[in-house]
C-alpha cells in the first residue's frame, strides 16, 4: 500500500443505495458486481461452533481457524477483484488511507463487527486489528479466554492476501471476555507462537504487543 494522500476516481464502493440488492421474487441479495450474498443467522453460528466444540473439543478453535483462513482468502481475492475493477487501478497500489476505509466499509457491511487498523507498529512488523461487536460477541457466554478463532483465520488470509506473503493471526483481546473491544494482531507465524502462553499468564494485549516488538521472526 501507499501512503500518499490521492483522490479515488470514483466514489464509495460500500455505498449504502448501491452496494447490495435484493431481488425479493427470486430470494437473492447480491453486491454490486453481481456477487450472491449468505446471510448467517445468530442461531446458525452458535450451532457451528457448539457442533464443532461437540466433534472435536479442544481441536475446535483450530478448525475454526482453518475455515476463517479459507474464507479470508477468498473474500480478499474477490473483493480485491472487484474494488479493482471499481477504482480502475490494483488494491496493491491504493493509497493506505483508501484501502483501510475499503476494508472498515467491508466488515461493516458484511456484519463482521466495527474495525479500525492501528499501524503504528507498522514499521516493526506488526499490524493490529480493533473489532467491536466481533462476530461471535454476544453469542458466547463468559468464555475462558479469547473467543473469535474464526475471525483470526479471516484476518490471517485477508492480509496473507494483500501482503504477498503467509501471514498469521492471534487474538489478544476479547470483548465477550468484558472487555472494550476484541483486539487481534496480525505478523508472521513465527513471531506469535509465544501469544498463547502470554494470554494464559494474564498478560494484557498492550503487555503482548510490547513483548512481540521484541522478537524477530524467520521467514
Amino acid at each position: 500500500m501507499t501512503t500518499a494522500m490521492t483522490t479515488p476516481a470514483r466514489g464509495n464502493y460500500y455505498a449504502e443505495r448501491d452496494y447490495l440488492k435484493t431481488d425479493v421474487k427470486r430470494g437473492v441479495t447480491r453486491n454490486r458486481a453481481g456477487t450472491r450474498i449468505l446471510t448467517l443467522t445468530s442461531d446458525f453460528l452458535i450451532g457451528l461452533r457448539n457442533a464443532l466444540v461437540f466433534e472435536c473439543g479442544k481441536a475446535a478453535d483450530a478448525v475454526m481457524k482453518t475455515a476463517g483462513r479459507k474464507w479470508g482468502t477468498n473474500f480478499a481475492a474477490r473483493t480485491d477483484k472487484e474494488l479493482g475493477a471499481f477504482y480502475g487501478r490494483p488494491v496493491a497500489e491504493f493509497p493506505l488511507a483508501l484501502f483501510e476505509a475499503s476494508m472498515v466499509m467491508a466488515f461493516s457491511h458484511h456484519g463482521f463487527g466495527k474495525l479500525k487498523l492501528d499501524v503504528s507498529m507498522y514499521d516493526k512488523g506488526l499490524l493490529v486489528a480493533i473489532v467491536e461487536n466481533p462476530i461471535y460477541f454476544g453469542l458466547v457466554e463468559n468464555p475462558a479466554g479469547p473467543s473469535d478463532a474464526l475471525l483470526a483465520g479471516i484476518f490471517a488470509g485477508i492480509f496473507s492476501h494483500f501482503a504477498g506473503r503467509e501471514l498469521d493471526c492471534a487474538q489478544t483481546q476479547c470483548q465477550a471476555c468484558g472487555l472494550p473491544d476484541s483486539r487481534f494482531v496480525i505478523s508472521l507465524k513465527s513471531r506469535l507462537g509465544g501469544v498463547e502462553a502470554w494470554l494464559k499468564d494474564g498478560k494484557s494485549h498492550a503487555e503482548i504487543l510490547a513483548a512481540l516488538a521484541q522478537t524477530k521472526g524467520t521467514e
